[in-house]
């Protein structure tokens, strides 16, 4: 059933003009992706994540590592995913859309499809998907994982 509201998703956004940009996060609209995703992220209690600013110059310090993938819809951008790579991995790590006015789709599936097509065209060997949405990554046939991060205070020379 998941695969087949995705490809309905799909069309509809297809039918309602949505067009795709990809490439690095240096030519993307990263003012509009923090504004997306902060609304985004207010259902969560998250939207300090992405200060205004500071979030904008972070991405853009990773350099060649930070790509992004925009929806629009005419002069509108409807969705914002930004994703991290390296010799092996491609993370989808955050994603901004509208809350409304997409009749007949969802900006969040078509953006994860989207991301999805960037991962397999990439060749690389693993897709991560962030740390939270389990329920979302089974229903996918994807299996989530604990992230775990570890920090270590580097000794000044001697």
């Amino acid at each position: 059933m998941e695969r087949h509201d995705l490809r309905h998703d799909l069309r509809e956004a297809d039918r309602s003009g949505v067009t795709v940009r990809s490439g690095g996060a240096s030519g993307a609209d990263l003012d509009t992706f923090v504004r997306l995703a902060r609304a985004t992220a207010a259902k969560f209690d998250n939207s300090d994540y992405y200060q205004p600013g500071l979030f904008q110059d972070f991405v853009l310090a990773l350099g060649d590592c930070a790509r992004s993938v925009e929806l629009s819809v005419g002069d509108r951008t409807i969705a914002s995913a930004l994703t991290l790579t390296d010799d092996t991995r491609l993370h989808y790590w955050a994603v901004g859309y509208a809350q409304r006015d997409t009749p007949g789709y969802s900006p969040f599936y078509v953006a994860f499809a989207q991301v999805m097509r960037e991962a397999w065209a990439s060749g690389r060997e693993w897709v991560e998907l962030g740390r939270r949405n389990a329920s979302f990554k089974r229903r996918y046939g994807l299996s989530p994982r604990v992230l775990r991060a570890y920090f270590a205070e580097a000794s000044s020379p001697a």
